[in-house]
């Protein structure tokens, strides 16, 4: 469920949330969260995609979105590659786990990051 892509998706939205609203590149936000720059772009994408960011050609990438309203289970789900249609394979006790993290993470919004300092 959290894997490397996730914590990617969550830093770079960390790194635009400080921006408060202006625009950044791509290297840039790569550069400040060290997260390699192709990959850091496809991460960019889906997440604009999903419209968790604003993307603006030539100007780079945006939140231009209140911290309280946008959960990490957004973040999660612009980036997972698997669909929530579908069903986690495995045990009852992993879809049980799985389940309840993600409840966890619904109720946790992005303002509740950037006030611990993360």
């Amino acid at each position: 469920m959290i894997n490397q892509t996730v914590i990617y998706a969550i830093g770079c939205v960390l790194e635009l949330a400080k921006r408060q609203g202006q625009f950044a590149e791509v290297r840039e936000i790569s550069k400040a969260q060290a997260i390699p720059e192709s990959y850091c772009q496809k991460v960019l994408y889906a997440l604009a995609k999903k419209g968790v960011l604003t993307s603006w050609k030539g100007r780079g990438f945006c939140l231009d979105r209140a911290l309280d309203s946008l959960s990490l289970a957004d973040i999660l789900d612009a980036v997972q590659s698997v669909h929530k249609a579908q069903k986690t394979e495995g045990s009852a006790l992993a879809q049980c786990l799985n389940e309840r993290v993600n409840g966890l993470l619904k109720g946790l919004a992005l303002r509740d990051l950037v006030q611990v300092g993360v």
